[in-house]
This record gives structure tokens, sequence and C-alpha cells, in this order.
């Protein structure tokens, strides 16, 4: 771990640590092809004379976007499941007639 003008730098293996990741996931994700860091879906890094180096406070916005977005998904499945009751709770009180309930044309002529 190193330390440059107050920020705390981390080597991959402590990030991987840090973040409970696997060091191959936090490696693939800096791939060229990989568009993971800019979808928020894994941390920023700095590369300096050829090592990977992470800032612990890019690692720790990184958990905290993370965490946020499970949240909101959590928040959304409950607003679906809320959704799915109030339907339910609709369409029984809504009672589809039963065939000894309907009307009987021929009384009216």
């Amino acid at each position: 771990m190193l330390a440059i003008a107050n920020q705390v730098l981390l080597t991959e293996v402590e990030a991987a640590a840090a973040i409970s990741c696997s060091l191959s996931a936090l490696q693939k994700s800096r791939s060229k092809k990989s568009t993971k860091i800019d979808d928020g879906l894994a941390p920023r890094f700095i590369k300096d004379k050829g090592a990977i180096r992470y800032l612990l406070s890019d690692l720790e916005e990184f958990v905290s976007n993370l965490m946020q977005q499970d949240m909101a998904a959590n928040d959304n499945e409950l607003d679906m499941a809320d959704t799915a009751a109030v339907i339910d709770d609709v369409e029984a009180a809504v009672k589809k007639p039963a065939e000894d309930d309907v009307f009987d044309w021929s009384t009216l002529i």
C-alpha cells in the first residue's frame, strides 16, 4: 500500500481483497474491450510505470455505487410485488359473474 498526496494506493491484490472480488475478475475488467469501468461495473485504476494501482477512495466510491444500484433494484422489485398484490386485490374484488348470474334477456320480451 502506497500513499500519494493523502491518497492511499492499493495493489491489484489489495484492491481485489478490499472489494471482495477475484484478482482475475479485476484484471479482466481493465481489458481494452471491456466497458465495465465506463458502465460503473468496475473501479477506476491508475497505471504507474507498468504497475496497476487503485485509489482507496475510488474503491469506496465503486462499492457505494454498487450498493445504491442494488438498493434501487430491490426497491423496483418491491414496487413490482406491490403492483402485483394490488392487481390480485382488484381481480378478487371484481368477480366474474357465475353462469347462473347471467342476465336472462328473454324476460324483457
